[in-house]
């Protein structure tokens, strides 16, 4: 196929087998919520990145591939569909917007293309980058100069001072001549601005800020193209993905930042994420879209089932919180609504005498609160436990849990040293007549130490 030839459908459709290769449904049974946001995370950012860098994809694949993405999210087959819990639109915001930070294929692809131009406005010596810029023009949205000797940078259409050239806040019309002068032209020889040279075009407060700018006409180091929405300068997908596909504003960013930095595992953090969106599949919403016979508690008569009630209001949520919780803090924690009741106790920032904090201990108690009840639906009522059993099983969650995210790394404990690595030939023999011998690969640190097959 021609390089030049018109982009179709039929040039990438061998990207969609390799997708769902990759997403099997059968993975989505052995894999938690967290995992399967992970897994397509990962698929969706690593299929053919050389195509995306270089043409934008059809849009019919783009979606195609987006659909098995959300199918495998949720667990859905041929034979049987599953609640989709969160909105496609929902999943691709940030996460301290609320989202799960995942990216449409369109998205990524735009992106990719994005990183392309960059290397056009930084390689400008090259003849690919002369023929795209004359082809196409100099749009840097992004972009701004770091200015040097102002050779290179043009004083009213580049972006130096402010965020948009400067041409676009002069209060009166400036011709095609001035505009194609370079920075350097409005300095003299003693680094001064020769304010008297555009002083008629721009407004007081803007002239002020330009002129604070320090430049070097004498000098030999030229003008730097940087990327204005990174510290460093520097091109990154991340923050182009966000110019191009800006999220909606959020007032509540300091509780989803709290949520994504739990001292928790991943799944406990997506299930924290989920009570908060109240998407938590209750049988009260499963009920009111139609699977489920009835809306009320699975240990409970007549009572419906909310986020709210399994979670602290039910008997036996009810029996650990009370042994948990202080007197004076009761009336607060037992009469707020889910949205308060989540947030204030994620963001309390209170540790227990084992140095726990409260967060993660309280995150924990939701998570495995939640997996017993599903236990007890999906096993007939038989693994549901007593009380004192479960408050026990939370008990343990914790501590095990904080422990093995407090412990050191091997690095840390070897003081950041490396082990040091010893080859040697292993030759292999026969076993003796009658027996047999079962090679297997195997590694130990350290020697004497642990070591596994």
């Amino acid at each position: 196929m021609a390089i030049n030839s018109r982009v179709t459908k039929d040039r990438y459709r061998e990207l969609i087998p390799k997708v769902q290769k990759k997403l099997s449904s059968w993975k989505a049974k052995k894999l938690s919520l967290a995992a399967r946001l992970t897994l397509v995370r990962s698929v969706s950012t690593s299929i053919s990145v050389y195509s995306m860098q270089t043409e934008m994809l059809p849009s019919s694949v783009c979606k195609k591939i987006d659909k098995i993405n959300r199918n495998f999210l949720w667990g859905d087959t041929e034979d049987k569909k599953h609640s989709h819990l969160v909105g496609w639109k929902k999943l691709l915001e940030p996460k301290e917007n609320g989202g799960a930070g995942l990216r449409s294929l369109r998205h990524s692809n735009t992106t990719l293309l994005a990183k392309s131009g960059w290397r056009v406005l930084q390689e400008k010596d090259t003849l690919w980058t002369q023929v795209v810029q004359g082809k196409y023009g100099r749009n840097r949205e992004g972009c701004a100069w770091n200015i040097s000797n102002g050779k290179n940078t043009k004083f009213w259409t580049d972006i130096w001072a402010l965020q948009v050239p400067l041409k676009d806040v002069a209060v009166s019309p400036i011709s095609e001549m001035e505009t194609q002068k370079p920075v350097a032209a409005y300095m003299n020889d003693d680094d001064q601005w020769r304010v008297e040279l555009f002083q008629q075009w721009l407004p007081t407060d803007v002239m002020d800020k330009s002129t604070t700018i320090a430049t070097d006409p004498l000098s030999t180091e030229e003008d730097r193209l940087y990327w204005q929405p990174t510290s460093t300068g520097d091109f990154t997908a991340k923050s182009a993905y966000r110019i191009a596909f800006p999220a909606p504003q959020t007032t509540d960013r300091q509780t989803w930042k709290a949520v994504w930095n739990l001292q928790v595992p991943k799944r406990v953090r997506h299930f924290i994420w989920l009570g908060l969106l109240h998407r938590i599949n209750t049988n009260k919403r499963r009920f009111e879209r139609h699977i489920a016979p009835n809306p009320f508690c699975p240990r409970c008569v007549n009572v419906p089932e909310t986020e709210l009630y399994i979670l602290r209001d039910c008997p036996t949520s009810l029996f650990y919180w009370t042994r948990e919780v202080s007197a004076n803090n009761m009336v607060d924690f037992l009469t707020a609504d889910l949205d308060k009741w989540v947030r204030t106790n994620i963001l309390n920032t209170k540790t227990d005498s084992n140095g726990v904090p409260w967060a993660s201990s309280f995150s924990i108690a939701l998570w495995t609160l939640w997996k017993n009840r599903n236990e007890g639906v999906f096993n007939d009522g038989s693994k549901f436990l007593s009380p004192h059993s479960l408050r026990h099983a939370i008990h343990l969650k914790v501590n095990l849990w904080h422990y093995a995210w407090m412990a050191p790394s091997p690095l840390q404990l070897r003081g950041n040293r490396k082990p040091d690595r010893v080859e040697a030939d292993v030759g292999w023999s026969a076993p003796p007549r009658g027996w047999c011998k079962l090679n297997v690969d195997g590694a130990s640190q350290e020697n004497p130490g642990k070591a596994a097959t």
